[in-house]
């Protein structure tokens, strides 16, 4: 009996693409000449139209192949140039013997280690394969194994009657095993060749239904990889991200920042991102953004897409662009799931376990991913604020440190069924409940020059659940391969709501009697969203695409605010912190785009329509403030192919950030009991122009943007009116103008050293009218992410990570510069045995934020310096469980079915 292990090793690659020319054996690679359209796209356009042009026949062991994306650069190339050019693209080996060609992962299968166009004849070995009911088995794949291992030797593609010849065969004993998909193996008796010629008896298949031997697909992609539209993370198989949730990758991208003030975030000094899921996109107001990062573990993620500049396909929203979270898909027949276990310590203890669990039948598909999550720390800030009054000066210095406590439950469950030969339906259902538990310690001195200093200690004790809740229905009706309709419905619940209770005692130094406030801060915030999205797309002659879609958008926003003061056992309401506010929001939007290809040029030009509707009311149902406008959002990309290597691309786009409905409505929160933050209700939203270039030298890439946005909206202090209050709240700035050049640099240093460096160098300026006089703040500023990859002996590797960014500014606050290292070191047991990995965040406990604002108009310098300890040590175990086989696709009926056949 043939051992399967042998077999199972042969299908171990990642990719396994067999040729099999129709041109004489003896033909050299570098003597075909071919001609390519599909010059950018997925790889299956191009091996398309390679078996059109050459007569090679293609066959794929690992379908998602398929979607590789490839650039060509140029559309004649000569056949060895060609493949090498798809192997350095796809991470792949490729290797000619004789009549056939394979291209195998480049890491795991060390018998492809370069491109060897051996074309020299030896013995060659012929035959045929057949089942009961069809006399030739076309598109079979037949191995030529070693008789006294099975080990791998040659492989071939049955051609139309059934017929097969393996040439090159070196002098030895052999068997012959025929593989097809819905058909049990077969095998030829042993046989040697020795100084002939050698035609074996026909194999026969027997039809089955028995699933395919495991696939085990294991690629080693580069952490950051920069296309042309958008830079990519790769989250699965790192190190770095074992055990962590998507907060900390968001992290990594080059740029990304928080604004001092509040849990806003803001790439490359751009505000405004939009998050999605699987393309599917998630307006959420920043703090519950930030919470929803914390609710998807990393053992769930495949990539982060960051989307500088998206296309007229994209809802307009987001001047920072778009984060598009690409979730793991499951393949496999049967039963099946994974699960990670972390504990750690950072200041505090962590602890996080989280799992997936899998089936799928022939027709349906059935999904459910799993988090619970529990960290403990503490950070510290230092306030610092100087009031120059007329007659005396008021300083204030602040620190305050902060224990909590954050538990994260998340479920995700989903199912797709297949209706028909083309359509297919799906369910998705997100929950997650959020619980922060913080108590803050308060320390300020009041010191009044010429006045009576006053020493401040107060508490803090904030309870804050967040809970959110999303369903999706989807379908989706392929009417051909370039014909697609899809449709989604969604629903989405938010709730922030939060108890604040504070209690501060002031002792003034000139032995008066102390004082005591007691504020009790209660809110209720619930946000409902319905979504209705049809997309319709047509591919013409594989050189036109025609996209178009529709989307409604219903929102209501509840924020209701109840502050009550205590003094001498007496409860009554604070009316200046207490609020009510109702908002319907109704967003109607259109798209279309056209794409072509004209030789080397390719261009993609797009228009958006978005009517918006907002209604803000308060506890009697007046109205606070109506807005009804609409607004056209123009798209217009080209790229252009130098020559083989060099392409560079030019876009232009317009987009629009609306306030996030915590900026809107009220909402205080106390950093002392002078300093606190609250809401606009007047906010306008903020329009963006940008043009971006892009420049791309093989793997070097060089982007070049300008942006001019109108009425950007970032936090700033205000002193109040004649007090020493200070109120920190969102407003619009007239105009920011961001100019920056952008490098990505992937080296391979060696065979077990890959780095890859993100550098950026941006000039700022920005101007406000919100003050009595013009405000104008200008700045240069860079930016740099830098990771090592080290492959280590007996399956370790070795992961180092590091960024730093200069001092930059957002609105009219200047911030310091601020960096971190972070080390994860993996050790991988093979087969089922998993990994364990150990990684460490912020080595150099650099990660703070440090900041200042000046504003001349009320004489006011605010300092503001927060250390949240970012240094975790944690170690991680995750596994795989259940089936891990593919499942046979024999007896399904579809588009897909001749690829199926090519298995």
């Amino acid at each position: 009996m043939i051992p399967k292990a042998n077999h199972i090793a042969f299908s171990i690659c990642a990719v396994l693409i067999m040729l099999a020319p129709k041109t004489a054996a003896q033909t050299y690679l570098s003597e075909i000449t071919v001609k390519v359209e599909h010059q950018e796209g997925e790889l299956k356009d191009l091996v398309s139209e390679l078996e059109g042009n050459t007569g090679f026949t293609f066959a794929y062991l690992d379908q998602s192949l398929k979607n590789k994306q490839i650039s060509l650069g140029q559309p004649s190339w000569q056949m060895d140039d060609l493949l090498k050019e798809v192997s350095v693209q796809a991470g792949v080996s490729v290797k000619r013997i004789g009549g056939s060609i394979a291209v195998a992962d480049a890491e795991k299968d060390k018998k492809f280690p370069q491109l060897i166009d051996e074309s020299v004849s030896r013995w060659s070995v012929t035959g045929s394969v057949f089942t009961e009911n069809v006399l030739g088995m076309p598109s079979a794949s037949i191995l030529l194994l070693d008789a006294s291992d099975s080990s791998f030797v040659r492989g071939a593609i049955a051609d139309d009657q059934g017929r097969f010849l393996i040439s090159n065969v070196d002098p030895g004993t052999y068997l012959i095993q025929g593989r097809m998909v819905g058909f049990s193996e077969g095998y030829s008796g042993p046989f040697e060749v020795k100084d002939h010629h050698v035609s074996i008896e026909t194999l026969e298949l027997s039809e089955s239904t028995e699933e395919l031997d495991e696939v085990i697909i294991e690629t080693q992609k580069p952490l950051f990889e920069q296309k042309i539209d958008r830079m990519i993370i790769n989250v699965a198989g790192s190190s770095l991200f074992e055990g962590k949730t998507l907060g900390f990758i968001i992290w990594m991208i080059p740029g990304f920042a928080a604004n001092p003030h509040d849990f806003g975030f803001d790439i490359n000094g751009k505000r405004g991102l939009l998050l999605m899921v699987n393309n599917r996109p998630l307006r959420m107001n920043e703090i519950d953004l930030y919470g929803y990062f914390q609710s998807i573990s990393t053992q769930n993620i495949e990539r982060v897409e960051v989307l500088m500049s998206p296309p007229a396909r994209y809802d307009a929203e987001g001047v920072a662009g778009i984060i598009n979270v690409v979730l793991k898909e499951n393949e496999n027949v049967g039963t099946s799931g994974s699960f990670s276990v972390k504990a750690g310590y950072g200041q505090g203890e962590i602890f996080q376990a989280s799992g997936n669990i899998n089936y799928q039948t022939e027709k349906l598909k059935v999904y459910s991913d799993l988090l619970f999550d529990r960290i403990s720390y503490y950070d510290i800030t230092d306030l610092s604020t100087t009031i120059r009054n007329p007659g005396y000066v008021f300083n204030s210095e602040t620190l305050f440190t902060e224990y909590e406590t954050i538990n994260m439950h998340s479920v995700r469950l989903g199912a797709d069924y297949d209706l028909g030969a083309h359509t297919v339906v799906g369910l998705i259902s997100d929950f997650s409940f959020r619980s922060s538990i913080s108590d803050t310690d308060i320390h300020s001195l009041y010191s009044i020059d010429p006045g009576i200093d006053t020493l401040v200690t107060g508490k803090r004790i904030n309870d804050n659940p967040r809970k959110f809740a999303a369903i999706n229905f989807n379908l989706q009706h392929d009417f051909s391969q370039n014909h697609q309709f899809e449709l989604n419905l969604d629903y989405l619940l938010f709730t922030n709501n939060q108890e604040q209770h504070y209690i501060n005692e002031f002792f003034p130094q000139n032995g008066d009697l102390s004082l005591t406030e007691d504020l009790g801060i209660s809110k209720i915030n619930p946000t409902n969203y319905w979504v209705g999205k049809a997309d319709y797309r047509l591919e013409i002659l594989d050189k036109i695409q025609i996209e178009a879609g529709v989307k409604a958008t219903l929102n209501t926003h509840k924020n209701e605010i109840t502050t009550r003061r205590t003094d001498e056992n007496t409860v009554a309401d604070d009316q200046f912190f207490s609020f009510f506010t109702h908002l319907n929001e109704n967003i109607l939007s259109g798209y279309g785009s056209i794409s072509a290809i004209f030789g080397n040029t390719s261009l993609k030009s797009g228009l958006r329509y978005e009517h918006t509707m907002t209604d803000f009311l308060n506890s009697d149902y007046l109205q606070l403030l109506y807005r009804k406008f609409g607004n056209f959002f123009p798209s217009l990309f080209i790229e252009h192919k130098l020559t083989k290597y060099v392409k560079t691309n030019i876009s232009f786009t317009s987009r629009i950030t609306r306030p996030a409905f915590l900026q809107l409505s009220p909402s205080p929160t106390f950093f002392d009991p002078r300093i606190f933050k609250n809401g606009n209700t007047f906010l306008l939203p903020t329009y963006t122009q940008s043009i971006l270039s892009t420049w791309v030298y093989h793997n070097l890439t060089c982007s070049f943007e300008y942006h001019q946005i109108r009425d950007d909206i970032w936090m700033q202090p205000r002193k109040m009116g004649s007090s020493d209050q200070i109120l920190i709240t969102p407003i619009n700035f007239d105009r920011t103008q961001l100019i920056g050049v952008n490098f990505s640099i992937p080296i391979i240093v060696s065979d077990w050293w890959e780095m890859n460096t993100n550098l950026g160098f941006f000039d700022k300026r920005v101007e406000s009218g919100f003050f009595s006089e013009s405000q104008k703040l200008s700045n240069k500023y860079f930016n740099v992410t830098s990771l090592h990859r080290f492959s280590l002996v007996n399956d370790f590797s070795l992961e180092l990570q590091g960024f730093c960014t200069s001092s930059d500014i957002v609105g009219l606050t200047r911030r310091e510069p601020m960096g971190a290292i972070s080390v994860g070191v993996m050790k991988e047991f093979g087969g089922k045995g998993g990994s364990i990995s150990l990684n460490i965040s912020d080595i150099l406990k650099t990660q703070s934020w440090r900041s200042q604002n000046i504003v001349t108009e009320d004489h006011l310098i605010y300092n503001r310096s927060k250390y949240k300890s970012f240094r975790r040590i944690g170690i991680t175990y995750t596994n795989t469980f259940g089936n891990s086989k593919i499942k046979s696709g024999s007896k399904r009926k579809g588009g897909a079915e001749e690829e199926l056949k090519r298995l």
